[in-house]
């Protein structure tokens, strides 16, 4: 792994005390996707990452999750083995009776997330669902428990490497989705520390 994605959180410190530029600003002078933007080997890994961690999950979440059944004749955002379709989320997403979001909100602030919601249910059909794959932070803290010390793990990488992302309750989910106009998320769990959430446009 590059030396990029490994220092970012030796600034921790000194941005929770100082506030200001987050911990990868201060190691790169921008942020990670700014840096990826212009660093083509950064991106490659980075995108060989999360290809390899998606790969893993989606193999154990297509035998625990039954929601991709039903659109075996649709267009779904994003996932392999139907029409694949590009576009940028803060700008619109192209149109689809289910659009697929793995590990993208926890990488956006409370704002973002609802302007990248708002887009999603623009491209839903009435019937049609965003599918969200994250992490969801347990109301009580074990210091046993492996998915709960893999979640908050995860939790400080977002706070190091991203301006506002972080891994949220359900509750704060429950917000993003009445601020998006969806209804409250269908929630069931999937693989490996990682939930899915269901949401549908209100009637």
């Amino acid at each position: 792994m590059q030396v990029s994605f490994c220092t970012k959180r030796s600034h921790l410190t000194a941005s929770i005390l100082e506030g200001g530029l987050k911990p990868f600003e201060r190691a790169r002078g921008s942020s990670l996707f700014e840096h990826m933007a212009k660093n083509e080997s950064a991106l490659t890994e980075f995108n060989e990452m999360m290809v390899n961690h998606t790969s893993l999950l989606m193999k154990k979440l297509v035998k625990t999750y039954n929601g991709f059944e039903s659109l075996s004749d649709g267009v779904l955002v994003d996932v392999g083995g139907v029409e694949h379709v590009g576009g940028d989320m803060f700008d619109a997403v192209p149109q689809g009776h289910a659009i697929l979001l793995k590990w993208i909100l926890h990488d956006w602030s409370d704002e973002q997330c609802v302007e990248i919601l708002k887009n999603c249910k623009k491209a839903l059909p009435k019937d049609g669902k965003v599918i969200i794959v994250e992490s969801i932070m347990p109301r009580e803290i074990s210091e046993t428990d492996l998915a709960t010390k893999v979640i908050l793990h995860m939790d400080v990488v977002m706070m190091a490497k991203t301006i506002g992302g972080k891994e949220r309750t359900k509750e704060e989910f429950d917000y993003l989705a009445m601020e998006a106009g969806f209804k409250l998320p269908k929630i069931s769990y999937g693989a490996y520390a990682n939930w899915i959430l269901e949401l549908y446009k209100e009637e």
